[in-house]
């Protein structure tokens, strides 16, 4: 049956209830819709920003990704990527931004 034919309301309920009901869920989603349409640009806005100053995109996807990640899931990304890394005979430098942190400010 097509989803969009009607159907009778079921038996025992308040049809003039359930369609109240559902126009304000459906506003209540279009408002989270326009929502979520208003943070996306924000977050594009933000990345854009990071890749104007020279940070590579997918760089920055990683950087977040990696950030939401557990400690857990660090760990297992950090042993991995090294090894891959290694095996394709490209290692990661140990102390490349000049320290441990990575920071070179004020140095």
């Amino acid at each position: 049956m097509n989803d969009m034919a009607e159907q009778p309301a079921p038996a025992g309920h308040n049809l003039t209830e359930i369609k109240r009901t559902a126009a304000e869920r459906i506003r209540a989603m279009v408002a989270l819709q326009e929502e979520r349409s208003e943070i996306t640009a924000k977050i594009t806005e933000l990345r854009q920003g990071m890749v104007a100053d020279g940070m590579n995109r997918a760089a920055v996807n990683a950087a977040v990704a990696y950030y939401k990640a557990s400690d857990e899931q660090k760990e297992g990304f950090d042993t991995s990527y090294e090894i891959l890394r290694e095996a394709i005979g490209q290692p990661v430098q140990p102390g490349l931004f000049g320290n441990e942190q990575g920071d070179t400010e004020g140095s």
